[in-house]
């Protein structure tokens, strides 16, 4: 009995993942066709790009005192992930994403952040601040004076 569960199992999750890479096949000729993208294509962009950002960490925390392993296992990683650069340039331009997939990418974001050895923390409390500079109103302008030497051709 145990054996059957144990072979179902596994079964769902070759399933899963075949469902998966066919999901990202399917989502990559919307974009190329210039098709709208559900929520569940980004969604599906996402969760990709985050699939594929851990794998990636997980090969430098596994191999990063070992070039030319790393950069052999780096070039299976880009074979797998073939879609990586398409989903990224489309999930930086989206503007229509919901409420889920926004969060989603702001953990995303965060991910990515730690690895750099940001703390997200900090850049979400910090948020974008943008110096205004006030202009000056027209009747504040210091008056220039010329000096009392200068020849009046020059005044």
């Amino acid at each position: 009995m145990k054996k059957l569960i144990l072979q179902t199992l596994m079964a769902a999750v070759v399933l899963l993942l075949a469902a998966c890479s066919g999901g990202a096949d399917a989502v990559s000729k919307k974009i190329d066709n210039h098709e709208k993208l559900s929520q569940e294509d980004y969604s599906v962009i996402i969760d990709y790009v985050e699939d594929a950002f851990n794998s990636l960490s997980e090969l430098t925390t596994k191999y990063g005192n070992q070039p030319n392993q790393l950069r052999e296992e780096a070039e299976k990683l880009e074979k797998k992930y073939s879609h990586i650069d398409q989903f990224t340039q489309t999930i930086i331009s989206a503007s229509d994403l919901d409420e889920k997939n926004q969060k989603k990418l702001e953990n995303l974001q965060g991910i990515i952040l730690k690895a750099m050895g940001i703390n997200p923390e900090t850049m979400r409390t910090a948020g974008n601040p943008q110096i205004e500079v006030p202009a000056p109103a027209e009747d504040s302008a210091p008056e220039l004076k010329a000096p009392k030497d200068l020849p009046d051709t020059l005044r």
